[in-house]
């Protein structure tokens, strides 16, 4: 993954997209240039996802010499609490308890990072890229970590296996998305305790996470949410029944919180 090419790439779309923005025959009317707001949005949270991957790359390097390394390296142990302290933020904004857990292992008790604590502190950062906006792609593999992932003392990034209450449905990478929504709830919290009203009305207008491509759009907000069409409660226990044809012997109870009956 090439960050600096992409990024080119990126900005030379954004600068077309704000030449159109200008020209009045190609945005028209209030609804145009908004819509086009919206995707120069989504195209700048996707620069600065990429513009992180360096950051986490490095924070990894780093932090895999200091754990291996048999002297006592200060340079590396320093660069390794320089790229924290830059990359793990934006955890702690989705996931408090874990960029504390992480912050007390990495940064409070830099000395202690040991091969098994590092492997636990990857695990828990790797299962949070998405925090981050990266992939594991992405950040791929460094030589001095390809070692360690050679011997079986570091696990190897995968995307975390999302278990939503043991749904897996039709397609679960649609049902992840949908699901992300939470990660933008406990984001849009978190921006209110910091007294961020601001950035908190972004994220529930614009979204954050949530980005189901089985509906055609780019991010799907809260706000967006808030306006779907619910549906009807008899629609929902037809299809429970017909789903299960009688075959349950008790389903009083199930077809009443269907209905919202006491």
């Amino acid at each position: 993954f090439n960050a600096n090419k992409d990024l080119i790439t990126d900005l030379n779309t954004m600068q077309a997209m704000l030449n159109d923005c200008m020209d009045a025959s190609k945005t028209p009317d209030e609804e145009t240039r908004n819509e086009a707001a919206k995707e120069m949005r989504e195209l700048a949270d996707g620069m600065c996802a990429k513009m992180t991957v360096p950051m986490v790359q490095n924070f990894i390097h780093y932090g895999t010499l200091k754990a291996t390394s048999t002297s006592a390296d200060i340079i590396d142990q320093d660069y390794m609490i320089l790229y924290a302290l830059s990359t793990l933020p934006p955890i702690g904004v989705c996931d408090g308890a874990s960029f504390d857990s992480l912050y007390d292992m990495i940064v409070t008790n830099s000395d202690d990072v040991t091969t098994s604590v590092w492997r636990e502190a990857l695990e828990m950062i790797q299962s949070r890229f998405i925090c981050l906006g990266v992939s594991c792609d992405q950040v791929g593999t460094s030589k001095a970590l390809q070692a360690g992932l050679e011997m079986g003392d570091f696990p190897e990034c995968r995307i975390p296996d999302y278990n939503l209450d043991g749904y897996t449905g039709s397609d679960p990478e649609v049902m992840v998305q949908f699901g992300l929504v939470d990660l933008d709830v406990q984001t849009i919290g978190t921006l209110v305790a910091m007294d961020a009203p601001t950035a908190a009305s972004d994220i529930f207008k614009y979204g954050r996470f949530s980005k189901p491509s089985s509906l055609g759009l780019g991010y799907f907000s809260v706000e967006d949410r808030s306006k779907m069409k619910n549906n009807e409660r008899n629609t929902v226990l037809a299809a429970f029944q017909d789903y299960n044809d009688g075959s349950l012997v008790d389903t009083v109870a199930v077809v009443y919180a269907i209905l919202g009956l006491d």
